[in-house]
């Protein structure tokens, strides 16, 4: 029987992970990166079920620390959301409400789940979008 990783190199999972990225227009689904190695994720997975027999909706692109970020469980947060910021557009208008979106989300000690970074930084990202747009 196949290891997992083994499994990513059958040519059945990399048609279909070309397949999916092509879907997503070659950038991660969470953050638009488009620098970054890129990775297919299984948003659930199926008891049976190779790699590459899971339907489309089950599968998304995501830049290697967003892919880390869901997979780890548990981030410090700094770090995913200057990579949010940074894909986004690395304007100068963005640093200052970095600090201040992290002064408000957290103290030097909180942690929060990989998921509850993801919807803060999405959150935080899309008011920050609605307010640069408004100045425009």
């Amino acid at each position: 029987m196949a290891s997992y990783s083994e499994k990513l190199r059958d040519p059945r999972w990399q048609k279909k992970r070309l397949e999916i990225m092509q879907r997503d227009g070659f950038k991660c689904s969470e953050c638009c990166d488009e620098k970054s190695t890129l990775h297919v994720h299984h948003t659930r997975y199926l008891k049976e079920t190779e790699p590459w027999d899971y339907p489309n909706c089950l599968l998304t692109t995501l830049c290697e620390a967003c892919h880390e970020a869901l997979h780890s469980g548990v981030l410090s947060g700094v770090e995913y959301l200057q990579h949010i910021f940074e894909e986004r557009g690395s304007s100068p208008a963005f640093l200052p409400c970095l600090g201040f979106a992290v002064e408000q989300v957290m103290d030097s000690s909180a942690r929060l789940t990989a998921n509850e970074w993801i919807e803060c930084g999405r959150a935080f990202t899309e008011k920050i979008e609605e307010i640069l747009g408004r100045k425009t």
